[in-house]
């Protein structure tokens, strides 16, 4: 089985590096765009298997990001998943954006790191997803985004 290609597209550093770190401990081919723009450009060069969308950014919004995608042929069954700071009005949108076919999942923050591994193995269809952490490098006490345990 060839590596599954994922394209982050994340405004904050900090957070884009631990993506980094897990994702690519855990087999994937990790890309990451800082903001919308780039991350539109790069999934039409890349095609990756898998965006990880935050919503909230300075340049383009992943909420425009998500509508380019969906709009364009070539990029409107890539599925995506969002990220975002946990509150009603995040939650509110997320529902809303459900009608996009593209939409597949999301991830509201603060969340354990080891969630966003078992949410991506979800959307690959793997079965795996408990054997392969029990022996991987993934260190179950580290802190996960935004602090959490």
């Amino acid at each position: 089985m060839s590596k599954k290609t994922i394209l982050c597209i994340e405004d904050e550093e900090d957070i884009r590096d631990l993506y980094h770190i897990v994702l690519t401990r855990a087999g994937y081919d990790y890309h990451y765009a800082a903001g919308g723009y780039q991350g539109l450009s790069m999934a039409r060069e890349l095609k990756p298997d898998l965006i990880i969308l935050d919503l909230m950014m300075p340049d383009l919004n992943g909420i425009d990001v998500l509508h380019s995608l969906s709009e364009d042929t070539e990029l409107q069954r890539i599925p995506v998943l969002i990220i975002t700071v946990r509150d009603l009005e995040a939650e509110m949108l997320i529902h809303k954006l459900s009608e996009h076919a593209n939409l597949v999942g999301y991830i509201l923050k603060p969340f354990p790191l080891h969630h966003l591994i078992h949410e991506i193995e979800r959307i690959f269809g793997m079965d795996m997803a408990v054997d392969k952490y029990a022996t991987s490098t993934y260190n179950e006490d580290a802190k996960g985004v935004d602090g959490e345990e």
